[in-house]
């Protein structure tokens, strides 16, 4: 394992990263601001992910044929212009351009986990993959936390420019100090015949189904989350921002610690984090005090650090080891999907099931792992 370039491609991402949480948990209120219709807002918060969904096959495929760096430089570059467009927006038409340019950039996720793979054997990939884990544990801390300061003058421009002043930086520290990985495998098959090929491949079909599941949840939780709390406890915007700020750090804990630490084996620490998230979604649709919220909130953390690390190794190291950038890629469009799915069923459904909403995505959830622990290769994943 390359721990120096590791290092590196860790602080590049969390630099970037940093500027995505800040402004995430807040934007449905920048819109708002603006009196935007709930139609609006709505295509404003998928635009991103419709965006991602298409770049990022297209940019893991782009990284096997030309390289890892030349791909992360480039869709860095889209990310700093986005914020620059986003600073100076006050309309629908100018909002949308620069969510869809910044979703193409975003991407370049795929790229990084795959620079990952290229880096790691087999045995270390978890702990590599981890590492990718820590930076969005790390960009969720510090995100909202920079936020709450930014916001104080309720303009969305300063927000906006500090982001891409971080994601500036990430690209200068992509230019000076990343190295194109060695052992980069390159092919000459077209992206979408990775599609074709997990047709015809249980364990990989499995996976993508299970991802698919899991990030819709997740996504509909992030769309839901603050109305919520605003309808069950009367939290105000910066009270949200400090309780994305506590999952962040939870998440960090798990991936420093229990990830970081142990290797184990991806299958079954997937099985354990669906497991301990839909614990905490149930107990957080029952949550009536603050001390209960914080609680399920921790259980949900949990279970979302490890299968954030570990899914992505998971599917790693059971798909071909020459396709890592199609599959990582692959796996940075489903989650674009799944934030489609999640955003769109989600938001209309809190107003009306309110905490109950969780209860359902629990058992959705515990169905998921069921049956994927009844279909997925046992000898696959294995440590």
């Amino acid at each position: 394992m390359d721990k120096k370039s590791l290092s590196i491609i860790f602080l590049v991402m969390t630099t970037e990263l940093i500027g995505f949480a800040m402004l995430i948990p807040i934007m449905p209120q920048i819109f708002v601001d603006f009196n935007l219709s709930y139609l609006s807002i709505t295509a404003l918060l998928t635009s991103y992910s419709v965006a991602q969904l298409i770049a990022a096959p297209v940019l893991g495929w782009m990284s096997d044929r030309v390289g890892r760096k030349p791909v992360l430089i480039v869709s860095q570059i889209g990310t700093v212009i986005s914020y620059i467009i986003f600073a100076m927006a006050n309309t629908f038409p100018v909002f949308l351009i620069s969510r869809m340019l910044d979703g193409f950039s975003g991407g370049n996720i795929g790229t990084a986990r795959a620079y990952i793979a290229d880096i790691t054997s087999k045995e270390d990939r978890p702990k590599g993959m981890a590492v990718l884990g820590i930076s969005f544990g790390v960009a969720f801390i510090v995100g909202p936390a920079i936020g709450i300061l930014a916001f104080k003058s309720n303009s969305h421009a300063l927000a906006a420019i500090i982001a891409g002043s971080l994601s500036f930086c990430s690209l200068i520290l992509n230019i000076l100090f990343l190295k194109e990985p060695k052992n980069r495998r390159s092919h000459s098959t077209h992206f979408f015949k990775s599609l074709k090929r997990i047709g015809s491949n249980k364990n990989l079909l499995a996976l993508f189904t299970l991802q698919l599941v899991f990030f819709s949840i997740f996504s509909g939780f992030e769309a839901t989350f603050s109305i919520f709390t605003d309808h069950q406890f009367g939290f105000l915007k910066n009270q949200n921002s400090w309780l994305f700020f506590y999952i962040g750090l939870m998440m960090l804990l798990v991936q420093a610690t229990i990830v970081r630490k142990r290797a184990g084996n991806p299958k079954t620490y997937t099985n354990i984090g669906l497991f301990i998230i839909s614990i905490g979604m149930i107990a957080l649709g029952v949550s009536g005090t603050v001390p209960l919220l914080l609680i399920a909130l921790a259980i949900f953390a949990i279970g979302a650090g490890l299968i954030h690390a570990y899914l992505p190794a998971l599917l790693s190291i059971t798909g071909d080891s020459d396709k890592e950038g199609e599959l990582m890629g692959l796996y940075v469009s489903v989650n674009s999907l799944s934030r489609i799915i999640g955003t769109m069923v989600a938001t209309p459904m809190i107003f009306h099931l309110w905490g109950s909403i969780y209860s359902i995505f629990a058992l959705l959830l515990l169905i998921t792992l069921v049956v994927f622990m009844s279909v997925f290769d046992r000898s696959s994943g294995s440590s």
